[in-house]
């Protein structure tokens, strides 16, 4: 519901701002920036081309894997995740992966993470999304994970659910690849027994 409100205030500033124009102004819910970078569109500082989405950093094998924002090919919005192994890495039995984390501040039974994958010829591992809560300085032991994906599938939204532990300290969400082929993202959503964090206060 806040993302409707969000967008119609949007929409009204933009018809007010331009009461003498018959320019219609186009505007997703993808291409908001939210409270927290689930959907990427918030791109970060201005020139860092290829890098991350705001709040967003690499894990795993960042030699052997291309961890970035891409523009190209997006589920909605502007930008989507993208991973894949270098052509010239024959072999690894290592992985790639996207993360971010979320201050676990928030009551509740539940926790849902929802997002969209797209992968393309991966094989000899799997292409997926994960979340789990953990203390500041805790490492992350259990991977609680989507659907595992090999080899070309289309654009699909997933789902996983964790409980919520009140004792931890932050929300980790991950987007991994292991193996070999290329895997997208694209607009995540977390939620706290069924409400958005975005749509928290």
């Amino acid at each position: 519901m806040k993302y409707w409100i969000i967008l119609i205030s949007l929409l009204v500033y933009s018809c007010k701002g331009n009461k003498n124009s018959t320019k219609t102004t186009n505007i997703t819910l993808s291409e908001i920036q939210l409270k927290y970078n689930l959907n990427f569109e918030n791109e970060g500082p201005a020139g860092h081309i290829g890098h991350l989405p705001k709040g967003w950093w690499k894990w795993g094998n960042i030699e052997h894997y291309i961890i970035k924002k891409d523009s190209k090919e997006v589920q909605d919005g502007k930008l989507s995740i993208k991973i894949e192994l270098e052509s010239n890495i024959k072999r690894t039995s290592s992985f790639g992966s996207a993360v971010y984390r979320i201050p676990l501040k928030y009551k509740g039974n539940k926790i849902k993470l929802t997002g969209y994958i797209k992968t393309s010829n991966v094989k000899e591992g799997h292409a997926y999304f994960m979340v789990n809560t953990q203390k500041r300085n805790d490492l992350w032991e259990v991977e609680i994970t989507s659907d595992k994906l090999e080899g070309d599938n289309e654009w699909k939204k997933y789902s996983v659910k964790i409980p919520l532990d009140p004792e931890d300290d932050f929300i980790y969400i991950a987007c991994k690849l292991t193996g070999k082929g290329i895997v997208w993202f694209d607009n995540f959503d977390v939620f706290i027994d069924r409400i958005s964090v975005n749509a928290i206060e």
